[in-house]
């Protein structure tokens, strides 16, 4: 198993402690908030590979969207229901067809259209008693 970076679990404890300040119902005591934080960063850590860059940010928009409707003290599960779709990468260029890459592809086209046709002087394996 792999330990968590030190940004995932600042920003765990950061949405956790300001939802601790909400009082919500079934919250942790100011004690066991500690150990509600480690058990938050362990559960989430382990279930899908996280990055900083845009992670953090997407991890923090969900405790945001979470304290915006929450009555209860809610499971790590409530904090995935909110997380943002990650953002799309950017798709890649079409490739550049130079005007030689085309001349090879012309002459490949023709090599391969010729191998499909029999030799002069011999008679296709269709035709052959």
């Amino acid at each position: 198993m792999t330990v968590p970076e030190p940004w995932f679990s600042r920003v765990i404890a950061e949405g956790l402690q300001r939802l601790a300040a909400m009082h919500l119902a079934a919250a942790p005591t100011a004690a066991g908030l500690d150990l509600a934080c480690a058990v938050w960063i362990d559960t989430l850590w382990h279930r899908r590979a996280w990055h900083e860059d845009p992670d953090a940010a997407r991890l923090r928009q969900a405790f945001t969207a979470l304290a915006g409707h929450a009555r209860r003290w809610p499971a790590p599960a409530d904090l995935l229901d909110q997380l943002p779709a990650k953002p799309q990468r950017p798709a890649l260029p079409k490739p550049d067809r130079a005007p030689v890459g085309q001349a090879h592809l012309a002459i490949m086209k023709r090599l391969i259209a010729r191998a499909w046709h029999p030799l002069p002087g011999t008679t296709p394996r269709s035709k052959q008693p």
